[in-house]
Parts: C-alpha cells; structure tokens; sequence
C-alpha cells in the first residue's frame, strides 16, 4: 500500500532532461496521492514477492531465489529496463551472517510500445540468488529492501521488505529454481569471436559508445541488446544495431552521472544479446 512519498523510491538515471524528468515527476506525484483506498488494498494482490528457501551448496553457498508473481496482464523490469521503466534496486544491509550475495537474471521479454521497447518479464519470474556466509555453520539471514516498477494501463514504483532464515541443513536442491538458474544468458566463448572493437564518439554533446563485433557464426535473430558497465556511473540508452550474418554494429548513447573525468574501461562492459528464446552475453570489447 501507498502510505506516503517513501514510496516513490526511484528515477531511472536516464531520464535526465528537463521534460521527461518532469512528466515523470507528475506521473509518480500521481501515484502517491491519485489511488483510491479500494486501490491501494489491490496493490499487494497485483505482485507477491517472497525469498525462497533453496537449499545449502556442496561449496557453502547458499542458493535460494527471489519469487516474483503478478496478475495478468502486469508486467515488471529486466536490470536494464529499455526505453523506459524503473531499475529494479536491492538493498541488503540489514542481512546477517552474509558476505556477498549474486542475483542471475533469467532470460527476459522484450515487450514492444510503438517505436519504444521495454525488456522485463510478465507473470511469474524466479530471480535465482547466491548468498556467500561469512560462517557457514551458522544461520543465514537474509533481508532486503526491494525497489521495483510494475506496468499495465500504469506504472506504479513500489518497495517491500523481505527477510527469511536459510539453515546448513537444507540440503535438497529446488527444481524450480534450478530452471530458471539455467534461463540466463549464456557467456559467448572467445573462440567464438573473430575480432570485436568499440570507441566513443562526442556529437553534437553527446556521448555514443559504438562497437563492432565479427563473430564465428551467424547470429540468431536479435530482438534487443542492453550495454552495462557494473559498478559505474555510466548509464546506457537502449542500442540500436544491425545484424548482418556473423557481423553485428551496436550505437548507444551514454550519460555519465559520476563527478570527475569520464573512465571507461572496455575489459568491464557487458554486451547482452536478447533474442527470442535465449540470451547471450559478452565481456569486454
């Protein structure tokens, strides 16, 4: 439920002109103060989120996964959400005995609007997680403040809160969330790259990252591509590219958010290939 502006938790980095930022600023005042009372009891029925319980790897690890379900017809955000949406965020600060913890991102859906594509997932998701103990005899206690957008007619910004207890002792592994663990991009080999390159251009005060990728093979066909810099202040808008056989050319215009000079270092960049069944991913240019 919308009790007040702690709910309007996040901007997308991307929308940073002036008249995008204040549609938005409209549209999410709007939310929090435009929804009836009836409204606002349906919100917790239009997505359920729970922390599954996994079970402890032969490694220590713990594998568990974050279980998203929505009404039909609803639909929330990838990492990189496309043309437009809100970037999903986790906070996990008030966890205990956890010293790091991975999500993996089944492949997504591109979903068309006009000339705009958003990438996302409708339904139910599974977001499969990782948790490294600092002691792994002991409980796992997991918390996190979610930060995340859910789409129909609307987009409304919500935030939860989750917490679980994960014991050593769980042992058997959960199918379902193995599916979906095995959903995520596959990491392209460098065998199957015969050369790739990428630059930066400046026009006309933009900032466009380019990149030239000749691979082994043909590729199948793309329904969208995402470009990340994890751990950066740099955002990427959603590319444009064409495929021709094994050749693919991405253009993406970029915005630094970070204070000082621009630092790009081509090792980092991932290169996500989203096709209609399955997704690939690159490291590096």
């Amino acid at each position: 439920m919308f009790y007040g502006r702690e709910h309007v938790v996040f901007i997308s980095p991307k929308f940073s002109n002036k008249k995008t930022m204040k549609l938005l600023l409209i549209s999410l005042s709007f939310f929090v103060t435009g929804f009836s009372p009836v409204f606002s009891q349906e919100l917790s029925e239009i997505v359920r989120l729970q922390l599954m319980k996994g079970w402890r790897a032969e490694s220590g690890t713990h594998i568990s996964g974050l279980e998203i379900n929505l009404l039909p017809g609803w639909k929330t955000y990838w990492k990189q959400p496309g043309d437009s949406g809100l970037i999903p965020t986790f906070d996990w600060s008030g966890s205990k005995n956890i010293s790091e913890v991975k999500i993996f991102w089944p492949h997504p859906t591109i979903f068309s609007e006009g000339e705009e594509k958003t990438i996302g997932y409708k339904n139910k998701v599974i977001l499969p997680l990782e948790f490294k103990p600092l002691n792994n005899s002991k409980l796992i206690k997991p918390k996190v403040k979610i930060r995340l957008g859910v789409c129909k007619d609307v987009c409304i910004p919500i935030s939860r809160v989750l917490s679980t207890k994960l014991r050593s002792s769980k042992k058997k592994i959960d199918q379902e969330i193995t599916n979906y663990f095995n959903l995520r991009p596959k990491l392209i080999s460098k065998n199957e790259i015969v050369n790739s390159n990428c630059e930066i251009k400046v026009v006309n005060d933009n900032l466009i990252f380019k990149s030239n990728i000749r691979f082994s093979h043909n590729l199948p066909d793309l329904k969208a591509i995402a470009v990340e810099l994890p751990n950066s202040n740099l955002w990427f808008d959603m590319p444009t590219f064409k495929q021709k056989g094994p050749s693919l050319d991405i253009s993406a215009n970029f915005q630094n958010f970070g204070e000082g000079p621009l630092i790009l270092i081509r090792s980092r960049i991932v290169i996500t290939l989203i096709g209609n069944l399955k997704s690939m991913y690159l490291n590096g240019c």
